[in-house]
């Protein structure tokens, strides 16, 4: 029988991923945000009920969220840092970022 492995998005570190996001606007918080107000659509943007293709585990969005706020890149309420918007703009993990920014 073939051995089958987990989706990527379920064993790999999503700190990279939700510094994106969260640069991109979407946020920590729910946040619903009227796409149609006239018919009464609207879309929940946000990390939890963004539309993955598959959907990582809670647990390692909270793993990615206490990184990045230990890191200083994310407050306490999840909004983006100086710092924050400063590790984005390089594509590397957060932690070399981080080392990076702390050295200039």
């Amino acid at each position: 029988m073939e051995e089958q492995t987990y989706l990527e998005i379920l064993r790999s570190n999503l700190a990279n991923t939700v510094l994106e996001l969260v640069k991109l606007g979407i946020t920590v918080r729910v946040s619903i945000i009227p796409l149609y107000p006239f018919i009464g659509l609207t879309i929940a943007q946000d990390l939890v009920r963004f539309d993955y293709v598959d959907a990582p585990a809670p647990e390692t969005l909270m793993r990615a969220l206490e990184l990045l706020n230990y890191l200083a890149a994310l407050d306490d309420d999840g909004n983006l840092t100086a710092l924050g918007g400063i590790m984005a703009e390089f594509p590397l993990d957060p932690q070399v970022r981080h080392l990076q920014n702390c050295q200039l």
